[in-house]
């Protein structure tokens, strides 16, 4: 039961590190990602954003938690107006 609860723990965390990421080039689209984001105890990365501009945007980030790593990938067709992503999931 612990390992579930520690890979649960680790999905949500690299989601949340991909949501902030989201967030960040929404804003801005010169975000590069490349960063490390503390949550409580544990930290998640976000790896180097590709494309450039408002279209065609991918974000991954990961977490690991007790040698478990996840990572999760967005793939962006559009930013603004209105952000349209084709796909929100795990990879590996």
């Amino acid at each position: 039961m612990i390992s579930r609860q520690r890979s649960l723990s680790n999905y949500y965390l690299a989601n949340a590190c991909a949501n902030e990421a989201l967030v960040k080039l929404q804003k801005d689209f010169t975000y590069s990602g490349n960063e490390t984001i503390n949550i409580g105890a544990d930290s998640c990365q976000i790896e180097a954003i590709s494309g450039s501009g408002n279209t065609n945007r991918t974000i991954i980030a990961s977490s690991q938690i007790a040698n478990q790593q996840k990572k999760i990938k967005i793939i962006i067709d559009q930013l603004r107006p209105v952000t349209i992503i084709n796909f929100w999931g795990e990879t590996y």
